[in-house]
């Protein structure tokens, strides 16, 4: 009895020993197979079965080339990453970040829940990539309530037939832009991957915000903003297609034309176009 316990014991070892030498060589990524999608793919990444002829299958991401970078997912955004790589939504990859995003640098300020990943931000906030929440990186932003299908209290912005807007008239137009224009990129890039109605995402602002500035003749463009780096307003004054090619490349599915459609770029000789100021 004593021996076979005994070899029971050293089996369980064995396992236990096998199973610490796997956790290091998940930990380390790899580029050459396709990973589950849980939010969306990795930059240098993509979702199979997209776009006609495209080989993989939904719901999965693949390499864009044999030097993509290593990835692997994470149990959750709050798990750090290996050594030698970094975070990336549910991912860690190996991708050096070349700039500091203006969604990152607002990763500890307000949010506000979207009710559905399509679901435009209301004026002055823009959506996270991965479209759950919108955030914002003005200092005294415009105050949002979900609409819930009832009106809106007088004062109060209708936006998208989703949000009650207030505490916008003060907001310059030209950061509520920034804004309006990174939330139509994710949007519209998210849209268009999933096959839905690209016509329905909108433009920069929703069509009350736009009246409202055409009424007020920008008058909240002159109002004083608090002073902001050099490199913060240019990373805000940027459409999203400036921060990440990638991001950008996984929007176009053809070229897209109209106003809307020069935000997310055009293809011109294989390459992306991008908005002037990138």
């Amino acid at each position: 009895m004593k021996i076979a316990l005994a070899g029971l014991g050293a089996a369980a070892v064995a396992v236990l020993a096998a199973s610490v030498s796997v956790s290091p060589a998940i930990a380390q990524g790899q580029n050459t197979t396709s990973v589950e999608k849980v939010g969306i793919c990795p930059v240098d990444w993509h979702e199979g079965g997209t776009r006609p002829g495209q080989a993989g299958v939904r719901g999965r991401c693949y390499p864009d080339s044999s030097v993509a970078p290593k990835v692997y997912l994470r149990a959750s955004t709050s798990e750090p990453c290996a050594a030698g790589y970094n975070p990336s939504e549910r991912y860690c990859t190996t991708k050096q970040s070349t700039q500091t995003s203006a969604e990152i640098r607002a990763s500890g300020g307000p949010k506000l829940t979207k009710p559905a990943p399509n679901a435009r931000c209301p004026l002055g906030w823009a959506s996270t990539r991965d479209l759950a929440t919108c955030y914002t990186t003005i200092e005294n932003p415009s105050v949002a309530r979900l609409k819930n299908g009832k009106a809106c209290a007088a004062g109060e912005l209708d936006e998208w037939g989703i949000w009650c807007t207030s505490n916008y008239k003060h907001i310059p137009k030209n950061r509520a832009e920034a804004h309006g224009n990174k939330d139509f990129n994710e949007v519209y890039g998210w849209t268009m991957r999933n096959r839905g109605d690209t016509k329905a995402v909108g433009d920069t602002f929703s069509p009350a915000a736009e009246a409202w500035f055409a009424s007020n003749s920008g008058a909240a463009a002159s109002s004083a903003a608090p002073a902001t780096t050099s490199t913060q307003a240019q990373t805000e004054s940027k459409p999203a297609n400036c921060e990440s090619g990638a991001v950008a490349g996984a929007v176009v599915g053809g070229v897209v034309g109209g106003k809307s459609g020069a935000r997310t770029g055009a293809v011109l000789g294989g390459g992306l176009g991008k908005k002037k100021g990138c």
